[in-house]
C-alpha cells in the first residue's frame, strides 16, 4: 500500500504545480536571472567605489582633510538613504530587536571607512587598491579564529600566497610605499574583513 501511495502522491512544488522537472528547470532560471542581477549589481559597486576612491584621491590632493571628506560622504548619503527606505520599506523597517548589535557593526564599518579613506589620502590609489585586496584573506583569519569556520591547508595556503604578494607590492624597506599608508591600507583591509 505504501509503494502505491509514494506512485500516486506527487512532490508538490512551489511553482504552480509543474512537474518535478520543470519545476527543476523554472527554479535553475530563477537562479541564474538571480546571480546575474547579483554579478551587474556587484559591477555597480565596483564602479562606485572605484569612482568614490578616486574623487576621494582628488579631494585630497585639493587639500581636504579627512574629517571633511568622511563628513560630506555621510551628509551626501543621507538623502538617498531615506528615499530608498521611504521608497520601498517604510521606515518601520528600522526597528530593530539588536541595538546593540547594530551599533558594534555601525561602529567597525565607520573605523573601517575612517582607515579606507585614509589609506586612500596617505597612498597611490593603485597601492591602496592592492592593500584593500587583503579583506579575503583577513576574512579567512577571522572567520577561522571567530566562526571556527574549518580551514583546510589549501586555504592557508592561499593565506599565505596572499600575504606574500602583499609583501611583493609593499615591498617594506624599499621606500616604495610609505609604511604608514601601509599600515593603514592593512587596517582598513581588517575592518572590512570584520564587517
Amino acid at each position: 500500500m505504501q509503494a502505491r501511495l509514494a506512485r500516486e502522491i506527487r512532490p508538490v512544488t512551489p511553482l504552480s504545480g509543474l512537474p518535478p522537472l520543470a519545476s527543476h528547470l523554472r527554479r535553475s532560471q530563477v537562479q541564474g536571472d538571480r546571480i546575474l542581477t547579483g554579478l551587474g549589481l556587484r559591477l555597480v559597486a565596483i564602479l562606485m567605489l572605484s569612482t568614490m576612491g578616486a574623487l576621494i584621491k582628488l579631494v585630497e590632493m585639493r587639500g581636504a582633510h579627512l574629517a571633511e571628506v568622511l563628513l560630506f560622504r555621510q551628509l551626501f548619503a543621507i538623502p538617498f538613504i531615506l528615499a530608498w527606505v521611504a521608497a520601498g520599506p517604510g521606515f518601520a523597517s528600522l526597528r530593530t530587536q539588536r541595538f546593540g548589535l547594530h551599533l558594534n557593526r555601525t561602529v567597525i564599518g565607520l573605523t573601517g571607512m575612517v582607515f579606507n579613506f585614509g589609506a586612500v589620502m596617505l597612498l597611490p590609489l593603485a597601492e591602496a587598491t592592492t592593500l584593500s585586496f587583503t579583506a579575503p584573506i583577513f576574512a579567512t583569519i577571522l572567520g577561522a579564529m571567530i566562526l571556527r569556520e574549518p580551514t583546510g591547508w589549501r586555504r592557508w595556503g592561499a593565506v599565505l600566497a596572499g600575504f606574500v604578494g602583499v609583501l611583493i607590492v609593499t615591498q617594506p624597506g624599499d621606500g616604495h610605499i610609505p609604511l604608514t599608508g601601509a599600515l593603514v591600507g592593512l587596517t582598513a583591509a581588517f575592518f572590512v574583513a570584520l564587517i
